[in-house]
Protein backbone atom coordinates (compact mmCIF):
# COMPACT_ATOMS: atom_id res chain seq x y z
CA UNK A 1 0.00 0.00 0.00
CA UNK A 2 1.70 3.36 -0.94
CA UNK A 3 1.69 6.95 0.54
CA UNK A 4 -1.18 8.48 0.07
CA UNK A 5 -0.15 11.93 0.30
CA UNK A 6 2.60 11.00 -2.48
CA UNK A 7 0.30 12.55 -5.50
CA UNK A 8 0.51 15.71 -3.46
CA UNK A 9 4.27 16.09 -3.44
CA UNK A 10 4.96 15.21 -7.01
CA UNK A 11 6.19 17.83 -9.18
CA UNK A 12 2.89 17.77 -11.08
CA UNK A 13 1.06 19.00 -8.78
CA UNK A 14 3.18 21.65 -7.49
CA UNK A 15 3.85 22.71 -11.09
CA UNK A 16 0.16 23.44 -11.11
CA UNK A 17 -0.47 24.83 -7.70
CA UNK A 18 1.61 27.58 -8.65
CA UNK A 19 0.39 28.25 -12.51
CA UNK A 20 -2.85 28.35 -11.15
CA UNK A 21 -3.65 30.20 -7.59
CA UNK A 22 -7.00 30.26 -6.39
CA UNK A 23 -7.74 33.90 -6.31
CA UNK A 24 -8.48 35.27 -2.86
CA UNK A 25 -11.52 37.50 -3.26
CA UNK A 26 -13.46 34.85 -5.24
CA UNK A 27 -15.84 33.92 -2.08
CA UNK A 28 -15.99 37.50 -0.86
CA UNK A 29 -17.34 38.42 -4.61
CA UNK A 30 -20.01 35.90 -4.92
CA UNK A 31 -21.06 37.12 -1.22
CA UNK A 32 -20.77 40.77 -2.50
CA UNK A 33 -23.10 40.41 -5.42
CA UNK A 34 -25.56 38.18 -3.58
CA UNK A 35 -26.13 41.24 -1.04
CA UNK A 36 -26.07 44.02 -3.45
CA UNK A 37 -28.76 41.90 -5.33
CA UNK A 38 -30.76 41.20 -2.59
CA UNK A 39 -30.73 44.86 -0.58
CA UNK A 40 -32.01 46.17 -3.76
CA UNK A 41 -35.26 44.96 -2.18
CA UNK A 42 -35.21 44.07 0.92
CA UNK A 43 -32.75 44.77 4.51
CA UNK A 44 -30.35 42.03 4.24
CA UNK A 45 -27.57 41.16 6.86
CA UNK A 46 -24.38 39.53 5.72
CA UNK A 47 -25.57 36.03 8.75
CA UNK A 48 -28.09 35.34 6.34
CA UNK A 49 -26.35 35.44 3.13
CA UNK A 50 -23.84 33.34 4.77
CA UNK A 51 -26.11 31.03 6.37
CA UNK A 52 -27.71 30.64 3.09
CA UNK A 53 -25.21 29.99 0.79
CA UNK A 54 -23.84 27.51 3.54
CA UNK A 55 -26.88 25.50 2.79
CA UNK A 56 -27.37 25.84 -0.89
CA UNK A 57 -25.81 25.25 -3.59
CA UNK A 58 -26.93 27.76 -6.70
CA UNK A 59 -25.65 30.62 -8.70
CA UNK A 60 -25.61 34.25 -6.90
CA UNK A 61 -28.69 35.12 -9.30
CA UNK A 62 -30.43 32.10 -7.67
CA UNK A 63 -29.52 32.71 -4.42
CA UNK A 64 -30.65 36.08 -4.39
CA UNK A 65 -33.56 34.99 -5.98
CA UNK A 66 -33.93 32.97 -2.82
CA UNK A 67 -33.42 35.14 -0.37
CA UNK A 68 -36.00 37.44 -1.42
CA UNK A 69 -38.81 35.33 -2.38
CA UNK A 70 -37.88 34.08 1.70
CA UNK A 71 -38.13 37.44 2.95
CA UNK A 72 -40.93 38.44 0.55
CA UNK A 73 -42.72 35.06 1.86
CA UNK A 74 -41.99 36.22 5.42
CA UNK A 75 -43.57 39.54 5.20
CA UNK A 76 -46.27 38.18 3.91
CA UNK A 77 -46.65 35.48 6.47
CA UNK A 78 -45.98 38.35 9.02
CA UNK A 79 -48.94 40.55 7.89
CA UNK A 80 -51.62 37.96 7.51
CA UNK A 81 -50.45 36.86 11.33
CA UNK A 82 -50.93 40.09 12.51
CA UNK A 83 -53.90 41.55 10.29
CA UNK A 84 -55.75 38.04 11.55
CA UNK A 85 -54.97 38.85 15.68
CA UNK A 86 -55.55 42.19 15.69
CA UNK A 87 -58.92 43.54 13.76
CA UNK A 88 -58.29 42.97 10.51
CA UNK A 89 -60.64 42.16 7.61
CA UNK A 90 -62.94 39.56 7.52
CA UNK A 91 -61.63 38.63 3.97
CA UNK A 92 -58.02 38.67 5.46
CA UNK A 93 -59.16 36.51 8.25
CA UNK A 94 -61.32 33.63 6.04
CA UNK A 95 -57.83 33.40 4.25
CA UNK A 96 -55.61 32.61 7.04
CA UNK A 97 -58.14 30.10 8.46
CA UNK A 98 -58.31 28.04 4.56
CA UNK A 99 -54.46 27.90 4.46
CA UNK A 100 -54.34 26.23 8.19
CA UNK A 101 -57.09 24.12 6.74
CA UNK A 102 -55.14 22.86 3.89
Amino acid sequence: MGNRNACFSSPFYILLLTVTPIPPTFPPQIMVSVMQAVSAQWPCTWSEVLSFRRDHVGTPEQAARAIVYFKSQSQYRNSNNSSSSGGGSAAAAAVVRKKKLD
